[in-house]
């Protein structure tokens, strides 16, 4: 969530810029594809109806999907076999497994049972994580297979602040549900927090960050368009950027006519889209792409040097571009390629480091150029965040290979110098 898109606030703040779209619900199989900025999914119905209308056998849940309450419990879910679209099909095994951190009472995460003479078997009760969130129930069966989406409203109690591998600090203040920022922000409708204090109380979107130590800034656009940097627990100082821009990391504003200005200066024009960051002390940086596809970085005011990035790439923090093909650039230098996601951040000066997941699913760090080097530890398809952090589909949050949080619903990683790397938080309290 996202820190490296610059049409929204929440997705520059919280590194991973990313999106997956709605699955289609009633396609057999489907694979839905978007932008570089979507991540493809394949949505798998509840029936086949290309099976049922030859005849052939079929896996289906006997609802189209379900609902739940955090902390609640989802019961009577039912999966049928048939020989054929109707005739029941008994004595098949059939496996059901849970994600994103479902479970069965006995807090497993999957279970097989044999059909019974109606074709049918029931599921043990599911357990709906403290967080919530949307999962989706997979059924196989010999070469057979099906899922039911399951849609349960995200539940979060507290917002926190952590330093690498340590405890969470709990902002007693800030709302529960806010969106976390960088620099140890925090955003709760029009309401900016820094830790506990109210900074202002119209803002409309906003990007935090941090310049070494303990000096934290937030560029900010208030419901009028105006637009404010701020330091600390302010008060903002009104900078000259043209009416509702959106803020970014560093003092940057993008402009909807594409302009982007540094504070009250015009950087750059005909830009689609940046990624502000600082690099310590005044040392404010932007990666973007014009119009035309090509990479630029620019320093405080620029002048701008062009990347050699592949056309329309998106800019991330730390001087980092993700072209449309999943290869992931430092500058004009590749890193890697099969990148599914990333997050690019500063530590001081000119080291650079990125946090990426590929399309496999493996998680990774690299410093500058790379190589990357695996984090072995972070579950399957995280979410990459600045700071070294990942956050799991299931609200693990890690720094590195180490699991520091969990029942997380939201995170925004950065780094205040060398290696002290910050998360602020949204969790769930236990059930």
């Amino acid at each position: 969530m996202n820190d490296q898109n610059p049409y929204t606030s929440h997705e520059i703040r919280i590194d991973d810029g990313w999106s997956i779209p709605a699955s289609d619900g009633v396609h057999r199989r489907t694979l839905v594809k978007g932008t570089a900025w979507t991540v493809p999914v394949v949505a798998v119905s509840m029936a086949t109806p290309a099976a049922a209308a030859s005849g052939g056998p079929t896996l289906t849940f006997t609802q189209t999907s379900y609902s739940g309450k955090a902390c609640g419990t989802i019961t009577g879910v039912q999966v049928k076999r048939t020989t054929d679209g109707s005739t029941a099909d008994p004595g098949k095994v059939v496996t059901v497994k849970l994600a994103n951190g479902y479970r069965f009472a006995d807090r497993s995460t999957s279970v097989s049972r044999t059909t019974g003479t109606d074709g049918l078997i029931t599921l043990p009760d599911i357990k709906v994580p403290a967080r919530g969130g949307d999962s989706t129930f997979s059924a196989t069966s010999d070469s057979l297979s099906a899922s039911a989406p399951v849609k349960t409203a995200f539940k979060s109690d507290g917002a926190y602040v952590a330093n690498k591998n340590g405890a969470g600090k709990k902002h007693a203040k800030v709302p529960g549900d806010a969106t976390p920022l960088q620099g140890n922000y925090f955003l709760k409708g029009n309401t900016l927090y820094h830790e506990d204090t109210v900074v202002a109380s119209d803002v409309e979107k906003a990007a935090g960050y941090n310049t070494g130590g303990s000096t934290d800034y937030v560029a900010y656009v208030t419901t009028n368009g105006k637009a404010w940097l701020a330091k600390g627990d302010g008060p903002g100082s009104e900078k000259a950027a043209p009416a509702d821009s959106t803020p970014l990391a560093g003092n940057y504003f993008l402009s909807k006519d594409g302009a982007l200005y540094h504070a009250g200066t015009e950087v750059a024009s005909d830009v689609k889209r940046a990624a502000g960051y600082n690099a310590g002390d005044t040392n404010d940086y932007v990666a973007y792409v014009k119009n035309d596809g090509k990479a630029w970085l620019a320093k405080g005011d620029g002048p701008s040097s062009t990347k050699a990035a592949p056309d329309d790439s998106t800019p991330l923090q730390g001087n980092y571009f993700l072209s449309k093909d999943g290869a992931l650039y430092h500058g004009g230098t590749k890193v890697a390629d099969k990148v599914k996601k990333a997050a690019g951040y500063n530590t001081g000066g000119s080291t650079d480091y990125v946090t990426y997941v590929t399309t496999d699913g493996k998680a990774y760090i690299a410093q500058g150029d790379g190589p990357g080097s695996e984090h072995t530890s972070v579950a399957n398809d995280s979410t990459p965040l600045a700071g070294n952090y990942f956050l799991s589909k299931d609200g693990t949050l890690y720094h590195g290979d180490k699991d520091v949080e969990t029942d997380v619903v939201d995170a925004a990683g950065y780094n205040a110098g060398n290696d002290d790397d910050y998360v602020t938080y949204t969790k769930a309290n236990k059930c």
